[in-house]
């Protein structure tokens, strides 16, 4: 993961070995496809418009394939001292810190994969009105118009796989959630 750091605010998306490994299954996925296309059309002997139709399908799959992966390298969480921001190709959505349910931390690991909100995002106000007033907020971002049911994204932020374990782990989250979120995290003792 890269993280790109100005002043107080951090901001974690995928690194560009990740973005490589995208690339490489995609080229993969694309090669594997276009042989088991063409061994499908020679060993099946299709007639010509069944040939250029399984092209077609063969094509489309890939586009389809290509717009779910390739989304994916912006996104992006930023945290920073007047809440946190999660970005990707379906929504965006910010929240303060003082919406965000407490994480437990117990000998040193946090229990929660995403950032819980309090109250969920308003969707009926522009995004930067939400912003400004310190309110959660989510905005719709996909191209395909049925994608607009936001009821469960507006109550969770996801963290898993764009913070990375390390930064987790070495205690640079846990000073600066003392410094600007002091109450977002419980220690909790382990009884043993």
């Amino acid at each position: 993961m890269d993280a790109h750091e100005t002043t107080a605010v951090k901001r974690y998306g995928f690194s560009l070995a990740m973005k490589c490994n995208l690339v490489i299954v995609v080229c993969l996925v694309l090669g594997l496809g276009l042989g088991f296309i063409e061994a499908l059309t020679t060993v099946l002997q299709f007639p010509f418009f069944l040939d250029v139709l399984t092209w077609i399908v063969g094509v489309g799959l890939l586009i389809l394939a290509l717009y779910s992966i390739i989304p994916q390298w912006n996104n992006y969480i930023e945290i920073s001292p007047a809440g946190i921001l999660f970005y990707n190709a379906s929504y965006r959505i910010y929240s303060p810190w003082e919406n965000i349910v407490p994480i437990v931390k117990t000998a040193g690991y946090y229990h929660s994969k995403t950032f819980e909100l309090r109250e969920p995002a308003a969707s009926d106000i522009p995004f930067a009105e939400g912003v400004e007033r310190k309110q959660a907020v989510i905005e719709p971002r996909s191209l395909l118009t049925g994608q607009k049911n936001l009821h469960y994204p507006s109550r969770s932020i996801p963290t898993v796989s764009y913070i990375p374990k390390q930064v987790w782990a070495d205690g640079s989250l846990d000073a600066f959630f003392q410094q600007y979120a002091p109450a977002l995290i419980v220690h909790e003792e382990r009884d043993e």
